[in-house]
Parts: structure tokens; C-alpha cells; sequence
């Protein structure tokens, strides 16, 4: 079965769930194209975990459908063969080599499957294969996740909060890797996340939830232009010329207060978070815009729109 041939890649029409009489998800509808990377932004609480397990097969809708690649997973369950799944918060079994681990994934699978390749993702990461999961440290184990994901070769990796407890550079680390496999290997993605700085990354599209609602369905160019911070304290004492970050277009304003350096800008935050990384630094944090703001700037902005 020819899975990347056939569209969309997620269909969703009408979809409900609901625990013990309360709605949970409340009829929504959206579709992803194939080669598109769809986000679901919401607070905590907002219905996107519960979308995701809908989505996954480990809940059941109360009403509506769900088509991946144009089968009812329900009723073609083969079609789940070419789909993966990547939390922030699954656990793998500690005692098992990361070498045990990615076979047992490859084995979970009708098909054979040689883990060979996620194998080598794991190589390049430069993480011993021979070493307990206990022992990985959180970066190394969400890197180990996502080499488990990939090793059916999926047309689509899920995710739900992959960044989740992350520090910044280990990150930045995860979403160049998704980055990569979005364009070079042609996966689709379709994850949640509350984190904006991720979802301008990743996304081509951004579907805002709240209380199992759609709020929005937006392309990411139609996005207001939120400004980020990221508040840097080096080792040294620095002046500003001594960042590098003067041929770097997304910045908007560099201050400094008290050896403590805040970048504000709007876009390229790879880079400038490659060039910090460089520096030896005392602390590195990204001040993200908040997700009240975001809503009422993409929801009240749309009533203004249409009302005029």
C-alpha cells in the first residue's frame, strides 16, 4: 500500500470525546496536506494531549472521524505501520542498552525492520550505544525517542511536547534533527506544544485550542510578529560587539543591564543561539511571549477582522 500517495496525510471531521459526560473535544475538523507540518498550540488543559491519543488510537472518539492517509486506522489498523509517536514524557525501560532499546522498537512491527539506520542517527549523536538508558541524560534520551520513532521509516512522526523539559541548546539540538527529517526526508509532522519559539520553527500551519475548541486555523505567514527575548549572562564581562550578533537580521535590540545581556528579536533565534553557545556563559534563558497575549492577539484580532 502506497501510503505517501494518498491525501491528506491527517483528516479529521467532527470530532468529540468525552469522559464521564464532559466534553473534552468538541467537534473539530482540520485536514494536513502531505510534506506540512501542522502545530497545535494551546495552555494546559486545552484538549491537546486528548487530540493526540484520538489521533494515535488510544482513545476512541465519542463521535466523528479520523482518516490518516486516507484509511480508517480503526478499520485498516496496517496503516498505523507507517506512523510514529514521540512524547516529552514516555519513559523507556531503564535497564535496556540504547542498543536493546532501538531493536525492541524495530520489533514491535508486522514487518521486519533492520534498525540499522536509526542506529546511526544515534552514532552521529555521538551517544554510546552500549549504554543504559538509566545512565543518558535527558537530552541524550529524548534523542534516543526519536531515533526509536524513525525506525519504521514513517510518513508520520506525532508528537506531543518533544521539547518538554529540555534545556534551551538541547532544544535547539532536537528541532534542528526534526528540522532536518521535515525537509530532507520528506515526514510530516503533527505535534502539540505551548512553546511559541518551537512552533515558528517547525510549523507551517498553527491551530490555536482551548477547552477542546478551535480557536484558529492560521498559516504561520499570517502570524502576528511576536518579539522574544533571550537573556544571556556570560563568564566575562562582554561588551556588545563581543557577541557576534551584528550580521544577524532577526534582532531588534541588544541591552545590557548589569552583565546580563537581552537580545529582543523576531526571527533567526537558531542562529543567534548557535553564536551564544560558543561563549562560555553563567546562563542562557528565552523569555517566551506569553500564550494569553498570543491568543487574544490571533482570536481578538480575527473578530476585528471580520467585523470590518
Amino acid at each position: 500500500m502506497d501510503l505517501v500517495n494518498r491525501k491528506p496525510a491527517v483528516l479529521m471531521k467532527n470530532l468529540s470525546k468525552k469522559f464521564d459526560g464532559q466534553t473534552v473535544i468538541d467537534n473539530i475538523s482540520f485536514s494536513q496536506s502531505l510534506n506540512e507540518t501542522v502545530a497545535i498550540l494551546g495552555k494546559n488543559g486545552s484538549g491537546k494531549t486528548t487530540l493526540i491519543k484520538l489521533l494515535i488510537g488510544l482513545y476512541q472518539p465519542t463521535s466523528g472521524n479520523i482518516k490518516l492517509f486516507g484509511q480508517n486506522p480503526t478499520k485498516h489498523p496496517a496503516v498505523k505501520e507507517k506512523i510514529s509517536y514521540l512524547s516529552g514524557d514516555y519513559n523507556l525501560y531503564p535497564n535496556l542498552t540504547v542498543r536493546e532499546t532501538i531493536e525492541l522498537a524495530a520489533s514491535l512491527y508486522n514487518t521486519d525492520i533492520d534498525p540499522d539506520k536509526a542506529l546511526n542517527i544515534i552514532r552521529k549523536e555521538g551517544i554510546d550505544l552500549d549504554k543504559e538508558i538509566k545512565l543518558l541524560s535527558r537530552g541524550q534520551l529524548q534523542l534516543v525517542k526519536l531515533a526509536a520513532a524513525l525506525v519504521n521509516d514513517p510518513d508520520l512522526i506525532i508528537l506531543d511536547e518533544p521539547t518538554s523539559g529540555l534545556d534551551i541548546l538541547v532544544r535547539q539540538r532536537l528541532l534542528a534533527r526534526l528540522c532536518w527529517y521535515k525537509d530532507e526526508e520528506n515526514i510530516n509532522l503533527l505535534f502539540t506544544s505551548h512553546n511559541f519559539s518551537e512552533i515558528s520553527q517547525l510549523a507551517d500551519r498553527i491551530i490555536l485550542l482551548d477547552q477542546g475548541k478551535k480557536l484558529a486555523d492560521l498559516k504561520m505567514e499570517e502570524l502576528p510578529n511576536f518579539n522574544k527575548e533571550i537573556i544571556f549572562v556570560p563568564q566575562k564581562d562582554l561588551k556588545k560587539r563581543d557577541l557576534g550578533l551584528d550580521k544577524i537580521h532577526g534582532i531588534n535590540q541588544i541591552t545590557l543591564e548589569d552583565k546580563k545581556f537581552i537580545i529582543n528579536y523576531s526571527k533567526d533565534e537558531a542562529n543567534i543561539l548557535y553564536r551564544l553557545s560558543e561563549i562560555p556563559y553563567l546562563s542562557l534563558k528565552i523569555k517566551e511571549p506569553d500564550l494569553a497575549d498570543i491568543f487574544h492577539e490571533l482570536i481578538e484580532g480575527g473578530r476585528q477582522d471580520e467585523s470590518e
